[in-house]
This record gives structure tokens, C-alpha cells and sequence, in this order.
């Protein structure tokens, strides 16, 4: 495990501490907001002394990268596994397969979610998104173009990663409608911009 906030552990217990700290930013975060999760209340939710939790990193908002982070690499270990699984099936089920994983994923803490999509933009240094998901999505679309009625292949991954971002980040939002429709709207709106055939 490394860290970009702090120094890395290298022993087993001190990775657990981390992962406890990790574990208690996420928890305070969902339950009480960013305003009032603190590294005090992180420490003792924790169970370790506040200097544990300085020695790894610089402070909440690098715990919140971390998280951000380690969100974002959730997200794209999905879209690649679905990729590495799928590489010849339709457009129109692996799209299904993906957005409904990233809503389920999403719908798992929506209050933890809702506050790192608030937090995380602001910070520097934190894995983008968006970035990542193109990276993967444009040589896939490449693959697939004879399923697609759109041209500029680039473009469209950017729409997409886009798309399913916006609905994925207001999924978590209180009011949202259940992940079951949005996931059905969200396919066809894919489906429908990228004209699949």
C-alpha cells in the first residue's frame, strides 16, 4: 500500500491502522458532513492517538483524496473488468452491465459518496475521473464501431464517462429515484447517443 499523503506503512499493523483511519474518515464523513469530521473525531473513532493519524497524513483533506482515490480506482477496476470480459459482446449489454454496477456501488453509500463528489474537486492531486474512464472507454468504442452511428469516437467516451458520472454523482443525492429506472434511462441514453445498432 502507498499513500501520497503521508508516509507509507510498510508493517501489517500499521497498515491496519491506516485502514482504520481510512474506515473511520468514510464512516464520519456519511454520518456528519465534512464540516464536522475532524481529525480529533477521526482519531477516536479510530481508536488511535491523533499522531497516528497525522503520520500518515497531512490532514482531512488528505484523507479525503485517499478515499476520492480509492473510489475512482473502484470505478475504473469495474469499466476494465467489464472491458477484459466482454470484449465482443453488444455495446448495448456490456453498457447495461457496467451502469448497473456503478449504480449498485454508488446506491452501497450514498452519504459518503455525496460528500467526496462535494469535497474531492476541489482538492489537487486527486485521480480524475473522468480522465481515467475515457482513457479506457475510447479504444473499447474503437473496437465496437461498427455497432456505433456517432463519428468522433473520442468525443463520445468523453459524453459518456460524462453521462454516467452526472447520473452516478446525483444518484447518491437525497431524492434521487431508485437506481432500478435511472439505471434503465441511463442505458438508453447511451444506447441512444451512440446510435448503437
Amino acid at each position: 500500500m502507498e499513500l501520497r499523503h503521508g508516509r507509507t506503512p510498510t508493517q501489517q499493523r500499521a497498515q491496519v491502522r491506516v485502514e482504520r483511519v481510512l474506515h473511520a474518515t468514510g464512516t464520519l464523513l456519511g454520518e456528519v458532513g465534512y464540516a464536522k469530521t475532524t481529525t480529533n473525531r477521526i482519531a477516536e473513532r479510530a481508536q488511535v492517538h491523533v499522531p497516528s493519524v497525522y503520520q500518515y497524513f497531512a490532514n482531512k483533506d488528505a484523507l479525503v483524496a485517499e478515499l476520492w482515490d480509492r473510489h475512482v480506482g473502484q470505478l475504473m477496476g469495474l469499466l476494465e473488468a467489464m472491458i477484459a470480459a466482454h470484449p465482443d459482446t453488444p455495446i448495448a449489454e456490456t453498457s447495461r452491465l457496467y451502469v448497473r454496477a456503478v449504480l449498485q456501488l454508488h446506491a452501497a453509500q450514498p452519504s459518503l459518496l455525496a460528500q467526496l463528489y462535494n469535497e474531492a474537486p476541489r482538492l489537487s492531486g486527486v485521480r480524475q475521473l473522468r480522465d481515467e474512464a475515457v482513457a479506457l472507454l475510447v479504444p473499447y468504442l474503437y473496437r465496437h464501431r461498427a455497432e456505433i452511428g456517432v463519428d468522433d469516437l473520442e468525443v463520445a467516451a468523453f459524453v459518456l464517462a460524462a453521462a454516467v458520472e452526472g447520473v452516478a454523482r446525483q444518484a447518491v443525492r437525497p431524492g434521487a429515484p431508485p437506481i432500478e429506472r435511472l439505471e434503465d434511462e441511463l442505458c438508453n441514453l447511451v444506447n441512444a447517443y451512440l446510435q448503437v445498432s
